[in-house]
């Protein structure tokens, strides 16, 4: 999970990229060259714990343009007056927040291109049947629409080698030499690469309603831990590394602030069955983090007490974008689905079908009082309307919803 990301394998010791994964159990080895970055968590190679959301990966091929540096007179402006907001990561506009994710990519502080090249088979086939796995592809935006969820179409291993964890991985034969002895992913004669088992699920792009349903699958074997402290270029790595040795991982996952993207100091691992995490959860004493005692508990009992607070009105939920379309708060079908219902619903859908229902009424209003007019000749008794038409006039004259 994972989320402002937010499933990825357990790597080596070294630091982790926020938005992708590594692959569990590789604590003694060099962390896997890379993963690709989310919106609002990061998540290991090895093990990619987080909200959804969080951490998927951005990927470098989708990134590299991002990179570029910007023309100094191209900074973000306030979106409601135009004016400019002094290169200000975000400016309020009294409707919200103007953000702009590429001016937050600095917080995410893993770094992957000092880790040493390697062409270990084992570290190579745990990193990608990450990025391929259920912890790891039903949140990560870039690779699902690669894949079309249960199309399970073949995805070019030379993409997956540009990912940032995976760089480190020479040479490129030895990439595709390693996948083809994949026990989950196969390797096509094009030199392309697909899970064996398609993914379960009709949804065509990522969504809440697509990381919940995976989510809730995993929380029985996942845990929450706080206490972390600042992140470093090494954090991600390292955190990995501390969770190998109580069991197989399947991701850890950074938790981050959206939209700033910043290490919340938390972060959800995911053990490879419910028996890990509850002999993880039973340690006595419980492990430290650098000599500091850290704050954990199973992750289905740490949302269901965050879900109490949000009820009991003690704390805000926040919203969190997922998938394409970010701006339909509240509205989590995807685009099939939307259509399908607006095209049931009269060519009317939220907003839009309001202000055209308002436009009716309108329009109705008007010739009510045509012949009003015609009649009257001089148009003296159309002008004092009566109540109803006033009230109608009102509402026409309200405002109507922005299109999103």
């Amino acid at each position: 999970m994972a989320s402002d990301s937010e499933v990825k394998a357990p790597a080596t010791v070294e630091p982790q990229a926020p938005n992708t994964g590594v692959a569990p159990g590789t604590a003694a080895k060099p962390a896997v060259a890379n993963a690709t970055e989310k919106p609002s968590e990061s998540t290991s190679a090895v093990s990619k714990p987080e909200t959804a959301t969080d951490d998927n990966a951005v990927k470098d091929k989708v990134v590299q343009s991002s990179d570029a540096p910007k023309d100094a007179d191209a900074k973000s402006r306030d979106t409601s007056s135009g004016q400019r907001n002094s290169g200000k990561p975000y400016q309020s506009n009294g409707k919200g927040f103007h953000r702009n994710p590429k001016k937050f990519k600095d917080n995410v502080k893993a770094r992957y291109d000092h880790l040493p090249e390697t062409d270990d088979p084992d570290e190579i086939r745990k990193q990608v049947e990450f990025y391929f796995s259920d912890s790891n592809l039903p949140m990560d935006n870039f690779l699902f629409g690669q894949v079309g969820g249960s199309e399970n179409k073949p995805v070019a291993i030379k993409v997956v080698h540009s990912f940032k964890r995976m760089r480190r991985f020479q040479p490129f034969s030895a990439v595709v030499a390693a996948l083809k002895d994949s026990e989950i992913l196969e390797v096509t004669e094009n030199e392309e690469i697909r899970r064996k088992v398609p993914l379960s699920t009709n949804a065509s792009e990522v969504s809440r309603d697509l990381i919940k349903t995976f989510d809730d699958k995993s929380a029985p074997r996942s845990v929450y831990a706080k206490g972390f402290g600042e992140e470093t270029e090494k954090t991600q790595l390292e955190i990995e590394r501390f969770f190998e040795p109580y069991g197989p991982v399947r991701s850890v996952r950074l938790r981050r602030t959206y939209p700033t993207r910043q290490f919340k100091g938390s972060v959800f691992v995911e053990f490879n069955n419910e028996e890990t995490q509850k002999a993880f959860l039973a340690l006595d004493p419980k492990p430290k983090w650098n000599d500091t005692d850290l704050l954990i508990m199973g992750k289905k009992e740490y949302t269901d007490m965050k879900a109490a607070d949000i009820k009991s009105g003690k704390i805000k939920p926040s919203y969190r974008p997922h998938g394409k379309n970010q701006s339909r708060k509240g509205d989590d079908r995807d685009w099939k689905s939307r259509r399908n219902d607006f095209q049931k619903n009269g060519m009317r859908d939220g907003a839009r079908g309001e202000k055209r229902k308002r436009d009716g009424d309108e329009d109705e209003e008007r010739k009510e009082k045509k012949p009003a007019l015609e009649s009257n000749g001089s148009g003296a008794a159309a002008s004092e309307p009566s109540g109803e038409t006033t009230e109608k006039a009102n509402a026409s004259s309200q405002p109507a919803a922005k299109d999103e």
